[in-house]
């Protein structure tokens, strides 16, 4: 008796091992599938900002911003001149034609060259996106960008005001971007 019920407890625990590895597989396709949709909204912003100036709005749709600092002059400045890292990795050395995510990974640790530090409390989760892009002459590119998650949607980065919780008079305020590019 004692045989069989280990014998299928052991059974439970292959086919429970199984079952993980097969919803591992099915999350990590879906969080792919979210940055290729990211990735392609992006494409279409792109190609918008290099014929006409940068939309706040628009930004926003690939940039979190939370709404308590969406009028914020300093964060709409931010916003907009940030865009430049999206421009720049999709336009040099020549434009993408078309961009394919290829994978996606966790991130909760150092990633060159961003910062993971300071991570503010409405950002879920961390990814690096790794991106194969083709130019307009067939040349095949590849970078990383990162994307967070904030309320089971998917940014590049958000831009927001972070306030000083050190034990001061007035506490202070700075506008932030997170994850940090380290160049910018």
């Amino acid at each position: 008796m004692r045989k069989n019920l280990l014998i299928a407890v052991m059974a439970f625990l292959i086919v429970l091992a199984g079952c993980t590895g097969v919803v591992g597989i099915i999350v990590e396709e879906g969080i792919k599938q979210k940055a290729q949709e990211l990735l392609d909204q992006t494409m279409d912003i792109v190609d918008e900002l290099e014929t006409s100036p940068a939309s706040y709005d628009l930004l926003r749709e690939i940039i979190y911003v939370p709404e308590s600092d969406a009028s914020d002059s300093e964060v709409v400045d931010m916003v907009l001149s940030s865009s430049e890292i999206l421009v720049y990795d999709l336009t040099t050395p020549s434009t993408l034609t078309s961009c394919s995510v290829i994978s996606v990974e966790e991130l909760s640790s150092r990633a060159i060259p961003w910062s993971l530090a300071n991570k503010p409390e409405f950002v879920e989760n961390v990814y690096a996106i790794t991106i194969e892009g083709t130019t307009e002459d067939g040349t095949k590119t590849f970078f990383s960008i990162p994307m967070i998650e904030v309320s089971g949607k998917e940014y590049f980065w958000s831009v927001y005001i972070y306030t000083s919780k050190d034990i001061v008079i007035t506490p202070s305020t700075e506008v932030r971007m997170y994850p940090q590019f380290l160049f910018y």
